[in-house]
Order: C-alpha cells, then structure tokens, then sequence
C-alpha cells in the first residue's frame, strides 16, 4: 500500500502557495459560490484560480494512476457543469509528494472545458503547468478572457526580467518609467509591461502574414531607401516555429527583418527595437517565449470573435486609463459616431483618389463639467 506522506487538502495549500509564486491569483479550498452568489454545496474547489473575469477551478488527487485522474476529471467537470468554475483542470500528484518535493515534481493533469470530451493526459514539472493555466481562459472563445490570459502571461514574462532588464526595455523603447506598484513591483515594470505588448503585437501579426507569405514576397527591398531588388531567402521562418526555437528572440529577429523588406514598418521596425533593447541572455529569451506563446494563444482566437478583440486587449493589458486619460472606444459606439460624421453623398466611395481626399478629425473629447 502506497504512503501518503501529507493529506490532499495539505498538498492544495501548498500548490495554491507555489501557483501564487507564479503570478496565479490562486487560493487553496475555496468557497463553491454558484452564479446567482450563494453558497455551493459544502465540498469546496480544491484551488481556485482568478484570471481576470474568468474562474479556473483545479481538482486535484494523490497518485497518477488511471483511477485518480478519472476521479480528478469527474470533479473538474462537475464545477464547470454546475457554473462554478470557467473551466477547470484535473490535477494528479505524485503519490508521494510532500511540501518539500512539489516544486520540483512532476504532475500528470487533464485540461476540462465543460462540454463531453476525451480525458487528455499531459505530465509537465510546476512551470509547465502554471503556463497551461495561464491561457486556460483564452480557450473559452471570449474576449474579455483572452485579454486577461494574455496580460496574465505578460506579467509572468516581466517576472523573468531582471531589474536593469526591465529598464533596458522600456528605454529601448522610450517609454518613462511608471508609478510604483503594490506588491513590490518596480517603476519599470509597467513600461516593461508595455514593450513586451509590442513584441505580442508583432507575434501576431507575423502568425497572420505567414498564411500569405508566399503572395507578398517583395520583388524590391523596401529597407533601403533607393529600388533595390529583392535577394533574401523568402518566406521568413514562421511564428510559432520561431517560439519553439531554442533562439526564439534572434529567429524573430531575423524574420521581422525580412518582413521588413516587404514593409510593415510601424510593426516589426518598433518590436525589433523591444527585442534589440536587452543583451540576450536565457531569462530574456524565457520572457519572449512566455510572451510569444500567449500571443499565438490570442491568434487562435480571432476568428470568429468579434473585431474589437485587440482594443479590448490593450486596455486590458495596457490599464492606462486612470493614468494618462485614454478610454476604450468600443465598436458599437465607433460604428454610430461614424455613421454620424459620415454622409453617403460626401464622394464617390468608389474612387480612390476622391476617398483619399476626405479629412478625418479624431478630437480629444472635453472633460465633462464638474
């Protein structure tokens, strides 16, 4: 018979402490509360993760035999049945874990979305896990989670960063240092914060040109000022072949530069000067990968989502409101204030030198008064 050196309700507080040390909201033995706000039944998740809007509830047994994850399965899908969770992850530890050896174990857990599906196994050490946490909500299809998983994840790339790291970034990036922060964060967290926006950015992007990389192949290099033609090796290497790589920020490098050649200016040209800002080293490289990843999250996303994805990601990601007075104008207000400012006899809509003519103003709306 195996020995169980600490109780599975132990080893959840331990876990939820060890998430916590990750960037993961998590708390262990939570508190069912179901979507009308009263309690659940007695038993309580396990531990509780908050991404954003979204709950991840993990359950979570001793030994990673088929029976355990069966049981594990059973109760993560019965808190997303019952709406008490988002999604929920079964979570297996090694028979013989102890507070000590959970840092450094290796768990065997099945990712669950709520709906009928076949039980996954997948067995990864507490980083690899707190990762697949992370971007669990931006599986769920909606926007606000897939903001939440992406600033999530970003916050974990600028863990990774060394103080002068961070400083070097964001003056890479010209961007001033911020307000310091609760939770001992630095002036140059938030810049940082931002850089490695930009560098997502352009994650995306570049996922989005690989499935037309073939069609805009330059015949003119358009890096150099005069016609040049075009002699670099085409298409660049793809995005997420680049986050796999084992030199995720010199391949992005390289095929932002060659992107380049084609154009694009504003978006590779500013997030090659993110990547150039810091000397390489593997707690950088970590944080472009970690950033690159969750980026390419969000790429799944898109389609099918409605288009106001990205400006609902950088507010989320961003937070700036309260600082610098900028407000997330959302598509519906942007579709009537268009339709008001714009008459279907201003031109002819199908010339492109008249359309081209047309002056748009966007002024900063006045405060309104006390």
């Amino acid at each position: 018979m195996s020995r169980h050196p600490e109780h599975e309700q132990t080893l959840n507080v331990y876990m939820a402490k060890l998430l916590a040390a990750n960037g993961l909201a998590a708390r262990p033995e939570a508190q069912r509360v179901s979507p009308d706000g009263r309690p659940g039944p007695r038993d309580r998740i396990d531990i509780q993760v908050r991404i954003g809007p979204a709950v991840v509830a993990i359950e979570a047994k001793q030994g990673q035999g088929v029976e355990e994850l069966r049981s594990a399965v059973e109760a993560a899908d019965e808190r997303v049945e019952m709406g008490y969770a988002d999604c929920a992850i079964a979570l297996c530890y090694p028979d013989d874990s102890t507070e000590e050896s959970l840092s450094e174990a290796e768990f065997v857990w099945s990712v669950r979305g709520g709906v009928p599906q076949e039980t996954r196994r997948d067995r990864g050490n507490l980083e690899q896990l707190a990762s697949v946490i992370r971007l669990m909500p931006a599986q769920l299809g909606n926007p606000d989670y897939v903001a939440a998983a992406l600033s999530v994840s970003l916050d974990a790339a600028v863990e990774r960063l060394s103080a002068r790291q961070k400083r070097d970034l964001a003056r890479g990036m010209n961007l001033p240092p911020g307000k310091k922060g609760r939770g001992g964060t630095t002036v140059w967290d938030r810049p940082a914060k931002r850089a490695l926006l930009v560098v997502a950015t352009a994650v995306m992007f570049h996922a989005r040109l690989d499935e037309h990389a073939a069609q805009i192949k330059p015949s003119q290099d358009s890096r150099y000022g005069r016609a040049i033609k075009f002699e670099g090796t085409w298409p660049p290497k793809r995005a997420h072949l680049c986050e796999q790589s084992d030199d995720s920020v010199g391949d992005y490098r390289d095929a932002w530069n060659l992107y380049l050649a084609a154009d694009y200016t504003p978006i590779f040209r500013t997030a090659r000067a993110a990547l150039n800002a810091c000397t390489p080293n593997p707690a950088f490289s970590e944080a472009v990968r970690i950033t690159a990843r969750a980026a390419l999250v969000v790429v799944q996303n898109i389609a099918g989502m409605r288009h106001d994805l990205l400006g609902r990601v950088f507010h989320t990601v961003l937070d700036s409101a309260r600082y610098d007075g900028s407000f997330y104008t959302t598509a519906a207000a942007a579709t009537l204030l268009a339709a008001l400012a714009i008459d279907e006899d201003m031109c002819d809509w199908r010339d492109i030198g008249a359309v081209s003519t047309l002056q748009i103003t966007d002024p900063l709306a006045a405060p309104a008064p006390c």
